[in-house]
């Protein structure tokens, strides 16, 4: 039998070294899912329940997390929306609440949380997922103005039937209408135009009318009107 040449010995053993380490994150993966599988009741409408912390999170080489259209409540975990490989993060139709989280890994390239019961503001930091293709929100009870994310890889947009307001920032404006209708205190491209609130005119300053002179009841007498009553007088003497 042919000798196996020496110089490939130190790949074999390479191989050999790193098939513990496989094995054992194998054994670590399963043992997540088992523990995930006994925290949380399923039935045959699905999973039921809050996700349990330290279950899901620990499966750090997971790329694709579909949790939809089951009956799932309570927060995301944040051990969850942190996994160093996720891309795909898919938790639609479930009754999800609370804050949407304000971190997801920077590799993300779809996040759907769709028809849920998520509240408060859609997080600034989704601004940051320059991956995202795919963002759909609809049908929570989120408020708040939209942040500009300006997302050059976003395709696929639906903030629709929320309770979002202001206007719909410049780099959203080429999506259709139906990512955002469902939002009456919206406005701007794709929806109505936002109405022109025009600034209260200055202060007129007032300024009090001149001040009249005051005049005495009794009547002045003019120069002219004296010399007359005074030679009136003099002729009535001359006449007695």
């Amino acid at each position: 039998m042919k000798s196996c040449p020496f110089s490939v010995l130190p790949f074999v053993f390479v191989i050999l070294s790193l098939l513990p380490a496989v094995f054992s994150d194998l054994n670590s993966d399963k043992q997540a899912l088992l523990d995930f599988a006994n925290a949380i009741p399923h039935r045959r409408v699905g999973l039921i329940g809050s996700i349990p912390s330290n279950t899901l999170g620990k499966l750090d080489a997971l790329k694709a997390l579909s949790l939809g259209s089951n009956r799932l409540s309570g927060s995301l975990p944040s051990d969850i929306t942190s996994l160093p490989m996720l891309q795909y993060l898919d938790g639609q139709h479930n009754n999800f609440s609370g804050d949407i989280p304000a971190s997801f890994p920077l590799q993300l390239i779809l996040l759907d949380l769709s028809y849920n019961s998520f509240t408060g503001n859609i997080p600034q930091m989704i601004r940051n997922l320059t991956q995202l293709t795919a963002l759909n929100l609809q049908n929570n009870t989120l408020s708040g103005p939209i942040p500009d994310l300006n997302l050059p890889k976003l395709k696929r947009l639906n903030l629709s039937y929320n309770h979002l307001n202001g206007s719909i920032p410049s780099s959203l404006q080429g999506f259709p209408n139906s990512s955002f209708v469902g939002n009456p205190l919206l406005c701007g491209r794709p929806l109505k135009a936002c109405s022109l609130v025009l600034p209260p005119p200055p202060p007129t300053s007032f300024s009090p009318p001149p001040a009249v002179p005051y005049k005495s009841s009794k009547m002045t007498l003019s120069m002219g009107a004296i010399i007359t009553i005074a030679a009136g007088g003099s002729v009535l003497l001359l006449l007695l």
